[in-house]
């Protein structure tokens, strides 16, 4: 029988500290922040960071939920900036979520850092493939 791939059944969860993240990739993600903030290098880091996404209107300033973005980290590095991270593999970075991504960076550029992290070819020991807006 056949079945489309979708990311939640080709990425396996995975517990790192105590909490589940939806891939290998991104708890490693949680692992080097982690490692990063007993080093001093950030002063913290939260994940799943829910971040409202709406329209106003300029003519009455009434706001239209368009539904949420949720950041796979906030990070709070130590001279007080914020930075959204998202971790994503490579086909996964769908229309839908460059869709989403640029609202984001629309609604919430100003105040946060924005970078996505591509994960490579798939090969072992690929290099991240880092893109900052």
């Amino acid at each position: 029988m056949w079945q489309q791939t979708t990311k939640w059944n080709t990425a396996k969860k995975q517990n790192f500290n105590g909490k589940i993240y939806d891939s290998k990739f991104e708890a490693g993600e949680a692992q080097e922040l982690e490692l990063r903030k007993r080093g001093r290098d950030i002063k913290d880091y939260r994940t799943q960071v829910t971040f409202p996404l709406y329209i106003r209107n300029e003519v009455t300033k009434e706001k239209f939920n368009l539904g949420v973005y949720i950041a796979d980290f906030v990070v709070e590095h130590n001279d007080g900036s914020l930075e959204i991270r998202e971790t994503k593999g490579k086909i996964f970075a769908t229309p839908h979520f460059r869709m989403k991504w640029k609202m984001v960076e629309a609604l919430y550029g100003h105040e946060y850092k924005m970078t996505c992290i591509m994960q490579g070819n798939g090969r072992l020991r690929s290099p991240k493939k880092v893109i900052e807006y």
